[in-house]
Formats: C-alpha cells, sequence, structure tokens
C-alpha cells in the first residue's frame, strides 16, 4: 500500500475530539466527518481529526478521500505542507480516475512554472479531467485555451467548446463567457441573440463577470 495514505503521518500536534477507535468503520462517513472537523461544521474545528480521517478513508482507497489527503498536505491542513506527498495523493486519485484528483495534479504540476516536464503532463491531466464533464476543469482548460497560459498556443475555438459545456452545466461564470464570445465573435460566430440569452441566463446566477462587463459598457 502507498506509504503516503497509511497512519501514522507526521500530524501537526492538536488536541483531538477522536482517537482512531472511534473512527466510522465506513470510508464514506469517514470522509464526510473530516470534512465536518476540517470546516468546524457541527464539531469543534480539529484540522489533526481531520487529517487523520480523511487518511484513514483515503487508505481504504475512497477517491475523494484521496484527493482531500492530497489537498490537506498542499495546504497543511493538520499535517505540515508537503507538495510531494500532496502529488503522490493527486497521482493515485487521478489513476483511479478521480476527475477531481486528475485537476488537482494538472494544476499543482502546473504551478511549477520552471519546469517544462510539469507543463506538459499537467496540460495533459487538465484536459483528462475537462473530458471528463467537471465543470472546474472545463473552466480551467478553456481559461488555458482562451489566454494561452503555460505556453500554450491561443485556441478560442478550443476555449468556446469548454466554457460551452461549463455553461450548460449552470456555470455562471462560464455563461457569461459565452455571452462575451457570442457577443465579439470570438472562437464562434457572432450572435447578438445567443450573446443576449447567456448573458441574462449569467446575471440571474449574478455571476461576477457579468457585472465586470455591465460596469465596462457604462
Amino acid at each position: 500500500m502507498d506509504p503516503v495514505l497509511q497512519m501514522p503521518a507526521r500530524i501537526v500536534p492538536a488536541p483531538s475530539a477522536l482517537t482512531q477507535s472511534d473512527f466510522p468503520k465506513s470510508p464514506e462517513e469517514q470522509f464526510l466527518l473530516a470534512r465536518k472537523y476540517s470546516t468546524g461544521e457541527g464539531v469543534e474545528k480539529n484540522a489533526a481529526t481531520a487529517f487523520a480521517l480523511m487518511q484513514s478513508a483515503a487508505s481504504q482507497k475512497h477517491p475523494e478521500a484521496i484527493s482531500g489527503l492530497g489537498y490537506y498536505y498542499l495546504n497543511g491542513v493538520g499535517v505540515e505542507m508537503d507538495e510531494e506527498k500532496a502529488l503522490e495523493c493527486f497521482r493515485r486519485g487521478a489513476e483511479l480516475g478521480h476527475s477531481r484528483s486528475q485537476l488537482n495534479l494538472g494544476m499543482t504540476l502546473l504551478n511549477r512554472k520552471f519546469d517544462p516536464e510539469s507543463i506538459s503532463e499537467g496540460l495533459a491531466w487538465v484536459e483528462k479531467a475537462a473530458q471528463s464533464g467537471l465543470d472546474f476543469a472545463l473552466m480551467a482548460a478553456g481559461r488555458i485555451h482562451f489566454s494561452g497560459l503555460f505556453n500554450s498556443p491561443v485556441d478560442l475555438p478550443k476555449a468556446f467548446q469548454y466554457y460551452s459545456k461549463a455553461a450548460m452545466q449552470d456555470n455562471p461564470d462560464a455563461q457569461a463567457l459565452v455571452g462575451w464570445m457570442h457577443e465579439q465573435g470570438a472562437g464562434t460566430p457572432k450572435n447578438p441573440d445567443q450573446s443576449a440569452e447567456w448573458y441574462r441566463k449569467a446575471a440571474e446566477q449574478k455571476s461576477r463577470l457579468t457585472t465586470i462587463e455591465s460596469a465596462s459598457r457604462r
């Protein structure tokens, strides 16, 4: 078994409300309880307990817990920050087909801006996550192609495809961007009617991008 997913870890000292013997047996219950301890939802907030629960669930191959454990390592939640261990967790989840792990792996690799190999692999994982339909991944892939980030070529038609898929999932910022692209003819032919419709949908959900767009027209 991957040692990153096993106990014990270098947990940051803190009083724990639970001992391991008190943990729920189900990895799903452990995962959900870990999130409550990390945020203080219905329990006293305790990062150390959150980490222990998340790691226990991850050790039982719970995909979301594996991704959550990577997040805890990346951000130092109940444990010392360790980017390499975070990447190990994200990679483990990504290889299990967990789309959020794929996105997290991709974006963590992309943040290593001076490592061309990491950038190439990171872009591939973001694309893979986007192909699963995860809206956060669709937005990330759309932005990469829209702006030519990480030395990628600008590809407005592809950006439009990704933003459109996110917009169809009711992502308000994607709806605003699709409206703008229809208005400008960016990556798609100009279509004032479609532009107005997508702006309307975005405004109904109070997209911050429609607020910016409205302000820019004054």
